[in-house]
């Protein structure tokens, strides 16, 4: 299952501090029922033209 959580809508902001659950993401509802054990992966891009973005951190918490 692929979700895209951010999009595009960081305008000028300098940092984008969020959380994502089924609440404030419908997209995620899909993974509801779905085992989570076994290999996650996140990719991220920053493909605004004026400045370098990087990620300093993430973490996956999942609810049973």
């Amino acid at each position: 299952t692929t979700v895209t959580l951010h999009d595009q809508s960081g305008g000028s902001r300098d940092n984008i501090i969020q959380t994502y659950d089924v609440r404030s993401l419908a997209a995620l509802q899909g993974f509801i029922g779905e085992e989570g054990q076994g290999s996650w992966t996140l990719k991220v891009s920053d493909h605004a033209g004026r400045d370098v973005g990087k990620l300093n951190r993430w973490t996956l918490d999942i609810a049973l």
